[in-house]
């Protein structure tokens, strides 16, 4: 039985209830950065244009396993590109826009790099049926 927690708490709450990427220390570690989100909103947002991933990380200690286990495959979908090298405002606008949403935590990360996990998977099933995939 699925209990309804309105936008933003389904966010903590659904952070708080996996247990498959990060400790609960890290989680720890990782909410104070972006409590001024939820509080500030889109100004703060706005003034860690000029912060990558990894410098937003270090300027409010983040632990590194952060970076590996959410914000490489983060700044991969959002932009496709490294965490040191996406601007934090492209990520945390992300966050905002699933904290508002009722039902915006309702996502899933690769376990794995897109070409083996992704890409493979499709080629085969088109294959599997006949179809022919093409790349350059």
């Amino acid at each position: 039985l699925a209990v309804f927690h309105p936008a933003p708490f389904n966010f903590g709450l659904a952070i708080l209830m996996n247990q498959k990427m990060l400790t609960l220390g890290e989680k720890l570690q990782t909410a104070p950065p972006l409590l001024p989100m939820l509080i500030e909103g889109q100004d703060f947002i706005d003034r860690q244009d000029e912060l990558s991933v990894l410098d937003f990380m270090r300027k409010y200690g983040m632990p590194d396993r952060i970076n590996e286990e959410v914000f490489i495959s983060m700044a991969k979908a959002l932009d496709f590109i490294d965490p040191d090298k996406l601007s934090m405002t492209v990520v945390l606008t992300a966050m905002n826009r699933f904290l508002n949403e009722d039902n915006g935590l309702q996502m899933a990360f690769l376990d794995g790099n897109q070409p083996d996990r992704l890409c493979a998977p499709m080629k085969e099933h088109i294959e599997a049926r006949g179809g022919t995939v093409l790349t350059s």
